[in-house]
């Protein structure tokens, strides 16, 4: 079994809700680091589902941003059920701070050019290299230098109390 899981809920429309219209219901595919693949339904995308899919697992799970994750994970981990790191992906952490160029367009702008010193990374791996253990290293000696710099810089940031909770800079920080 993998320890480390991507995980998401995808809307599909599946069973007669009345006479001509259909049920939304949720795929939630489930892709393992060793390309295990696993395609979980749900009639709904409430929280008990992802916590049926990930009781008994310990790693690091990988999803958007969606809060059902987040109290799996931290119910999961408190009774002391499991032992899951919840890593976002970065495309959608980098559509909060999208969103936040409005009210915060410098700010924002430091997060996006961290975020797309990423990016050139994982566009540099995608052509040049193929195996596991080398694309690891080049991560560990290129991305993990800007990630460290980057979540030094997102906590420091939000020790700035003039950055109120309902700004969206302040919801791209968490």
């Amino acid at each position: 079994l993998s320890s480390i899981l991507a995980m998401d809920e995808v809307p599909m429309k599946a069973g007669l809700k009345s006479k001509g219209k259909m049920k939304q219901t949720y795929f939630w595919p489930i892709y393992g680091e060793e390309d295990e693949i696993a395609f979980t339904w749900s009639t709904n995308r409430g929280a008990q589902h992802a916590k049926a899919q990930l009781t008994g697992f310990n790693g690091v799970l990988l999803s958007d941003g969606y809060q059902a994750y987040t109290s799996v994970i931290s119910a999961l981990n408190k009774d002391d059920e499991a032992n899951i790191i919840h890593a976002t992906c970065w495309a959608h952490t980098r559509r909060y701070f999208d969103k936040a160029l409005l009210m915060e367009p410098e700010l924002s702008k430091q997060a996006l050019t961290q975020i797309a010193k990423l990016y050139e990374i994982e566009k540099h791996i995608r052509g040049n290299l193929t195996y596991g253990d080398e694309i690891l290293a080049y991560r560990q000696k290129y991305s993990e230098p800007i990630v460290d710099t980057f979540f030094n810089w997102l906590y420091e940031q939000r020790q700035r109390p003039e950055i109120l909770p309902s700004n969206p800079f302040s919801k791209a920080l968490s």
